[in-house]
């Protein structure tokens, strides 16, 4: 059988606005018919200083300073739950689903939690072998407080894929 059509999240995905870094490249999984990925909601995106990302670790520990549209609502409401899937270099599928709760997202919210879901990641692959054969994207050698969440995006019904970047200065 043959396996569907498939891309990358790349920087050519933005070339409208600024960005910190380069585009870690996800694979995104490809709809088996018409091989693009299907998009029904518009991407949910993070800028800070009006440059388009949020360093992880800031919005872990809540540090939002600059967050355009921090406390806005983000347009969720009707889910309850937020699959997200982690497609990093060299590493296998990742899933991990976070509850959305009684109180819709704001904007701050949702990026920590999306924060917390790469942390989670970052922490289920430590002992895993990396397939990748470019060391530079191993999760081991790759500083986690150099990445930055550009945007949440839907890539399936029922699926979200943060887009993420990483300073390497």
């Amino acid at each position: 059988m043959e396996r569907p059509a498939s891309e990358f999240h790349t920087f050519t995905d933005y070339d409208d606005v600024p960005f910190r870094g380069l585009i870690v490249p996800q694979e995104v999984e490809a709809h088996p018919i018409s091989g693009t990925p299907p998009q029904s909601r518009p991407p949910i995106r993070f800028f800070v200083h009006g440059v388009l990302g949020i360093r992880l670790v800031d919005a872990i520990v809540g540090k939002f300073d600059g967050l355009q549209g921090a406390t806005s609502v983000v347009p969720l409401a009707d889910v309850r739950r937020i699959p997200c899937r982690m497609n990093w270099p060299g590493y296998e599928s990742w899933r991990h689903a976070i509850a959305s709760g009684p109180e819709p997202y704001t904007l701050a919210k949702l990026a920590q939690a999306i924060s917390r879901v790469v942390q989670r990641f970052f922490d289920d692959q430590m002992l895993v072998q990396s397939q990748e054969p470019r060391p530079d994207w191993y999760t081991t050698t790759v500083p986690f407080d150099k990445l930055y969440l550009i945007e949440l995006r839907q890539i399936t019904a029922d699926s979200w894929q943060p887009v993420l970047s990483r300073v390497l200065v």
